[in-house]
């Protein structure tokens, strides 16, 4: 059996990551391409939980804490989720997965880069995506877009371009899948449309 594709989604606050990868989704559906979508934190039942606590205002969290439960939920994840499905031909859309950790913990929380790094490829099992899309747009202007803002959305616009950089670095490291998207508030389908043509050029799935 043909071994399925992973495409991840990863990018700082409000830039559509949920979205694009629901749409892709819709669309890959639509063309009869078995896929299944998830996302991090959250994509199973302990995932839910490790969410809501990363998530939470009212928690108080260091980066290096941060990093733990993010690892927990993705080990959780790539072991009953993404290898299983992968293994039996299907294709996997991720909302987020460890290149925020590298931007979110690494880059603005300070966390040593290379302990990242080692306990991400314990927890991906090794596992590259065949597709990265990093969307990236300006923080100041997409923290205004929060309505209800969680505990990463409420850090300062400083933490966020640092974010940023952290994500610009992993396009710079990881060429042969990662690709960046440029948001556009105003043309989601165009965003879209970019994606898709990235999905068929460099996968051909449909």
């Amino acid at each position: 059996m043909k071994r399925g594709k992973l495409i991840i989604f990863d990018g700082g606050e409000a830039t559509g990551t949920t979205t694009h990868s629901n749409l892709l989704y819709d669309f890959l559906i639509e063309k009869k391409i078995p896929c299944v979508w998830t996302r991090e934190p959250g994509g199973t039942d302990l995932g839910i939980k490790i969410r809501r606590i990363l998530l939470d205002p009212e928690n108080q969290i260091s980066s290096l804490a941060e990093l733990f439960l993010y690892e927990a939920d993705r080990i959780n994840q790539y072991e009953t989720i993404i290898e299983p499905n992968l293994k039996n031909g299907l294709n996997v859309l991720s909302d987020r997965s460890w290149p925020a950790t590298d931007a979110y913990q690494g880059a603005a929380g300070k966390v040593d880069i290379n302990l990242i790094r080692q306990l991400n490829e314990i927890a991906t099992l090794n596992i590259n995506p065949d597709l990265l899309f990093i969307i990236d747009g300006n923080p100041e202007k997409l923290l205004k877009k929060e309505i209800d803002p969680d505990r990463f959305a409420e850090k300062s616009l400083n933490y966020h371009q640092k974010v940023r950089q952290g994500y610009l670095e992993i396009l710079k490291r990881y060429p042969e899948f990662a690709i960046k998207i440029n948001y556009r508030e105003d043309n989601i389908k165009g965003m879209q449309e970019e994606i898709t043509s990235h999905v068929k050029e460099r996968l051909g799935l449909y």
